[in-house]
């Protein structure tokens, strides 16, 4: 299965609206925020949180494959399909921002990237992962730009 790893950005509004929607839609994938802080309480068995950055939380995670994204870089429902459907493939997902609206952003790369747990090193960047592991890079996924409210 998948854990999606992002830092929380004490926007609870977005996390709200965008991502519990996201975590009750999939209870099969983990869901982790990092750089935690606040006092609202997720209080669902899917997610979890932690005070450490996303890059450290990679350990805490229970999946193979994890997504490492930005609170305001939301997968879309494709896009979760194919994730959750990764086998023992030797790629790494970078999705591009969705076009739904207008956006600068449309179809370049976002900061979002997929990694194998077994081979992280927590000190690696998607391009030195990449480099390292020699993974095929798969870009035709989307993600949402969600904008800070």
């Amino acid at each position: 299965m998948l854990t999606i790893i992002t830092d929380f950005n004490n926007n609870e509004q977005m996390f709200k609206h965008y991502w519990m929607p996201l975590i009750i839609k999939h209870p099969e994938c983990e869901f982790i925020f990092t750089k935690w802080n606040c006092n609202f309480n997720i209080n669902r068995p899917n997610a979890k949180t932690y005070t450490c950055n996303r890059e450290d939380a990679v350990i805490h995670s229970k999946n193979e494959w994890i997504l490492l994204s930005e609170m305001n870089a939301v997968p879309t429902y494709a896009t979760m399909i194919y994730l959750t459907s990764l086998k023992n493939e030797n790629i790494c997902c970078n999705p591009v921002w969705h076009d739904y609206m207008p956006s600068d952003k449309a179809g370049l790369p976002s900061n979002s990237f997929t990694i194998k747990k077994s081979l992280y090193n927590t000190s690696l960047t998607m391009k030195k992962y990449i480099f390292a592991t020699g993974a095929k890079i798969i870009n035709d996924l989307h993600v949402y730009f969600i904008r800070d409210t």
